[in-house]
């Protein structure tokens, strides 16, 4: 995970949680609660949630592996995990280690699931941390991972972030390559790439959509969901509040047209199965 990044977890450690994770899907569950539920029965497993953050899914973890399993948090950044600590202050079987995601403590095939929330397109390059993944699993354990979808976003959606980028272009076009996504994540097909027999993984990934959307007043929505976006934190005050203004006129005009303001956002999940 590169610098610019990690100064934004570093200045808003609980980012993640309070934007991406706030959104809900039609039955209420959160993107954290979907990718615990790909990963089916846990109870009585080693789970590691990697790239932790502050611990969202972590508790939803502990609270899944009962007594007889194990949750081990890893993430890069201390301020993140100095909030998971305290989360999950108290317990027994759950542990941190602050590590990259390519290089953990983490014992070699003695992890059943690594689960993994909107981190995996962030880790640059990614195939040490697929071979670090490999490293750490029991043969038939499982990677799942929500990402940034594999698939096309709502017209509310691309219109917010067209407005995002052109401000960015137009103001620190020279910082935008450090935050996006690895270009292995363009399609499935660059996805399945990464995860082949070579690299110790079944090739037959599952790809689900995950569709959870944020809802509130357009004001509320736009000052909820502009910060989760990393290339808002490369805009100018003044940029930042203009874009955010954008953003309110264009949910305020989605909302009269379907009754309410409504974000969807356009996520994915993936299961890869270690061979």
């Amino acid at each position: 995970m590169n610098d610019a990044i990690m100064r934004v977890h570093d200045q808003c450690p609980g980012l993640t949680e309070r934007t991406i994770g706030a959104a809900r899907s039609a039955s209420g569950q959160s993107s954290y609660e979907i990718l615990c539920d790909m990963a089916g029965g846990i109870s009585g497993k080693t789970v590691v949630d990697l790239a932790c953050g502050s611990g969202p899914l972590s508790e939803i973890i502990a609270c899944r592996i009962g007594a007889t399993g194990r949750l081990l948090g890893v993430d890069l950044n201390a301020s993140e995990l100095q909030l998971a600590k305290q989360r999950l202050a108290g317990v027994a079987n759950a542990s941190f280690i602050q590590a990259d995601a390519s290089a953990t403590s983490i014992p070699s095939a003695s992890v059943d699931v690594v689960l993994c929330h909107m981190a995996f397109m962030l880790f640059n390059p990614p195939m040490p941390v697929v071979n670090e993944l490999a490293r750490m699993l029991k043969s038939g354990g499982i990677f799942v991972a929500v990402i940034p979808a594999l698939r096309e976003p709502s017209q509310i959606f691309k219109a917010l972030m067209g407005s995002l980028m052109n401000a960015v272009k137009s103001e620190n076009p020279q910082e935008l390559s450090s935050i996006q996504s690895i270009p292995e994540l363009k399609d499935a097909n660059g996805l399945r790439g990464l995860f082949s027999l070579q690299n110790g993984f079944n090739p037959k990934i599952r790809i689900e959509s995950v569709d959870v959307s944020l809802r509130g007043s357009p004001a509320e929505l736009a000052e909820q969901a502009l910060p989760g976006f990393y290339s808002s934190h490369l805009l100018s005050p003044l940029a930042l509040s203009q874009v955010k203004a954008e953003w309110q006129a264009a949910l305020e005009q989605s909302a009269q047209t379907y009754g309410e303001a409504v974000l969807p956002l356009p996520l994915s999940a993936f299961i890869a199965a270690r061979i």
